[in-house]
């Protein structure tokens, strides 16, 4: 029974992780790799034959995987580099990166200014508008109330030139 379940169990799949070794000098130096692809690939036929013969014993078929090949890029070392020291930037992008740091305040100061202003615009277009809507009514009451006023004096002047 131990070997059944054993044979129905499937190895998790190694990864080689390439640890890196300082020399005294402070560099890195790759590692080797524990086992060598050969080395990996016979284990790896090894137990496929393993779990072969195991479950022609058993009397329950279990279903065939088929054996688990790691990645081809575990099976390299990779060469751990040193990155390039960063070269100080220009003179030129420093200044520009002062000027930059020191414009983007007032830029948004100016920003909020122009859109108070903007705003201050359009609400006196249209507080004026209104009071010349008004004033344009009034005008036209004062042409009616004048030309009711007209009318009236003349029919006064008809009456006491002409009494009833």
């Amino acid at each position: 029974m131990a070997s059944a379940m054993r044979s129905r169990q499937q190895p998790a799949p190694r990864r080689s992780v390439a640890s890196v070794n300082m020399r005294q000098s402070g560099t890195p130096k790759p590692s080797t790799p524990k086992r060598s692809r050969i080395a990996r690939q016979q284990t790896s036929s090894q137990f496929s034959q393993n779990s072969q013969v195991s479950q022609s014993s058993a009397q329950s078929p279990a279903p065939q995987h088929p054996a688990p090949q790691p990645p081809a890029t575990w099976t390299q070392s990779p060469v751990v580099r040193a990155l390039p020291r960063p070269q100080p930037a220009p003179a030129w992008l420093k200044v520009l990166i002062k000027v930059q740091r020191l414009s983007s305040m007032p830029t948004l100061l100016l920003i909020i200014g122009l859109l108070a202003v903007y705003g201050w615009t359009v609400y006196t277009q249209q507080r004026w508008g209104q009071a010349y809507r008004h004033l344009e009514a009034l005008q036209k009451q004062e042409r009616q109330l004048t030309a009711a006023s007209e009318v009236l004096k003349i029919k006064w002047q008809n009456r006491q030139k002409f009494p009833v």
